[in-house]
């Protein structure tokens, strides 16, 4: 984790957020469905940072490196709307910490549980969401281009090891 700054996402972080998504769907050779959209990142101090949720990026050398965003899902719960890393940076072990990040600020902010939907595709964040205690939620409503819901019961998360 050295000489890797952690904070809150701005406006101005939008589009080398856009890049690293873009990036990762072709290098998963994930097909976007039709009418796919980046709007939440085009506006994200509105859809995250002015709605209840966070939005936190990892920048090394002043170059955004990975990041996660939450927003609150009711029932007093959070929802992992996105964790990503460049490619480079994979196996470093900053995936758990940006998962154990996002757990900490989800149960710090009161919330019960946390939920995600993803692709099988992403066969490494997957796995790591289960090392993390994830069980497959079968009552979620999956968006287009996801084939998986997960959930975790904060009060008993894991971290990780």
């Amino acid at each position: 984790m050295q000489n890797i700054i952690c904070r809150k996402a701005t406006a101005e972080d939008s589009g080398a957020i856009k890049k690293i998504l873009k990036k990762t769907f072709e290098e998963y050779e994930i097909d976007l469905p039709a009418g796919y959209s980046f709007a939440d990142i085009e506006n994200l101090e509105e859809e995250y940072l002015n709605s209840g949720g966070d939005f936190i990026v990892l920048i090394r050398e002043q170059r955004i490196i990975g990041f996660f965003a939450l927003l609150p899902s009711g029932n007093n719960g959070a929802e992992l709307k996105r964790l990503y890393l460049t490619a480079g940076e994979r196996g470093k072990g900053l995936g758990q910490y940006l998962l154990s990040l996002a757990l900490k600020t989800a149960a710090q902010s009161g919330y019960d549980r946390m939920q995600l939907e993803t692709t099988t595709r992403f066969v490494q964040a997957v796995g790591l969401y289960r090392k993390f205690g994830f069980k497959k939620n079968p009552g979620a409503t999956l968006a287009p281009g996801h084939d998986i819901g997960l959930i975790l019961d904060l009060g008993s998360s894991t971290t990780g090891s």
